[in-house]
């Protein structure tokens, strides 16, 4: 994790991680990581059916904690 998904978002490990019990579900953002890698999981697959290519974290955050937005319009 800390070689792929912690540099695609631009975290250190404890962003998700209870550095002293890295089994804790206690911070938020580790679960909501667990649901985006399903997310990514189930595209890829889908993607592979299709012949594209593999998508990662990369896609959308860009190495950043939160993906960025399109302004709002007007």
């Amino acid at each position: 994790m800390k070689t792929v998904v912690a540099p695609e978002l631009g975290v250190k490990c404890n962003f998700c991680h209870n550095l002293t019990d890295y089994s804790s579900d206690e911070k938020d953002h580790k679960k909501v990581a667990r649901q985006m890698m399903a997310m990514v999981q189930q595209s890829n697959k889908t993607m592979n059916d299709l012949n594209f290519h593999e998508i990662s974290c990369w896609v959308c955050h860009r190495g950043n904690e939160h993906p960025e937005h399109p302004p709002k319009k007007k």
